[in-house]
């Protein structure tokens, strides 16, 4: 039993729950200052629920809701007098190898395989001040992957983080089983208090939330393929030659108003999408008949020697943008 906010998935519970602002060195909660006793506690294996979270540090922005969410758990796996491992339940149950100095740990910082351009790294550290109770702190990074800089930074701006930026929680930790199913009744009064509030305590339903981050290539010099992975509906992709400013090709940008396009070519086409898309240019550098060939869903004047000031979005039946990489974004974000 996973407990995560309904509509973002457990992948997320951590990272995004937070609001409040920490800029310029304040902080939304003043950190709460560690116990340094003579004992070293036997700390107890199990799960633990970080409670009273708060905000060390924010430089990611204004967008990240943090809300009422009023824990999240962590695994502590295993321990020894040096070291710990601990697991963070979520989709992929990061499990954290931690070295421990007494009561006080600080784990390595763990950098998941991505398919996107970002980088994120992921660490955990905190002190125990008996053997069920402590003292913690999540940190998440976001920054750029070396030579994706440019697809990094159109992807963080969908998402309205910074670039680059990190993230610091922390909470009160307390002992509350083995597992799980096992959860002691203090531990199960909480998560019964946070349910009666209308907090976000129950299983995801699934693609309650699209995960984006489609896929473009040129298969060859007049071939363009589009792939968006394990989706249902139906989408529109649009293109635009954003990089040749008022000199470029719009009229498959797919926006119902378009201040690029002349008048006389009339509304931009749109290219409908559900899983994949393959486009074949009618330019006359690949052998075409330009304009008047051009079809929705099936031709493009594109071709791939335009690709490095090219836009490409994916929007939904309301013409709202989903998703988008290429060179500027803020044509289809206005």
């Amino acid at each position: 039993m996973k407990y995560c906010k309904r509509s973002i998935g457990c992948s997320v519970l951590i990272i995004v729950h937070v609001g409040g602002v920490a800029g310029c060195g304040e902080t939304t909660s003043e950190p709460t200052e560690k116990n340094n006793p003579t004992e070293v506690f036997s700390i107890q294996e199990g799960v633990h629920f970080l409670l009273d979270l708060g905000v060390l540090e924010n430089t990611c922005g204004d967008d990240l809701p943090y809300g009422n969410v009023p824990f999240f758990s962590i695994t502590i796996d295993s321990i020894t007098t040096n070291s710990l491992t601990l697991t963070v339940p979520d989709d992929n149950d990061m499990v954290f190898e931690c070295n421990r100095n007494g009561n006080e740990f600080s784990c390595f910082t763990i950098y998941p395989e991505n398919t996107s351009a970002i980088k994120n790294g992921y660490t955990v550290s905190g002190v125990f001040d008996s053997a069920t109770t402590s003292q913690m702190s999540y940190a998440v990074s976001w920054e750029c992957i070396n030579g994706m800089e440019t697809e990094c930074a159109e992807e963080l701006a969908v998402m309205g983080i910074n670039n680059p930026c990190s993230l610091t929680i922390t909470g009160n930790g307390l002992y509350c089983g083995n597992d799980n199913d096992s959860l002691s009744t203090e531990c199960l009064s909480i998560i019964e208090n946070a349910e009666s509030d209308g907090e976000y305590w129950e299983e995801p339903e699934e693609d309650e939330e699209t995960e984006w981050f489609f896929s473009h290539s040129w298969t060859d010099y007049c071939t363009l393929s589009v792939e968006i992975p394990e989706q249902e509906a139906s989408y529109y992709l649009g293109i635009a030659e954003t990089g040749a400013g008022s000199q470029g090709w719009y009229h498959e940008g797919c926006m119902e108003t378009n201040i690029c396009l002349p008048e006389e070519r009339g509304t931009p086409i749109c290219h409908e999408i559900k899983d994949t898309l393959t486009l074949s240019s009618i330019h006359s550098n690949c052998g075409g008949s330009g304009f008047s060939a051009l079809q929705a869903g099936s031709t493009t004047l594109f071709f791939s020697s335009l690709d490095n000031r090219t836009t490409y979005a994916i929007l939904d039946g309301g013409f709202n943008v989903v998703d988008c990489k290429g060179d500027d974004c803020s044509y289809f974000i206005r």
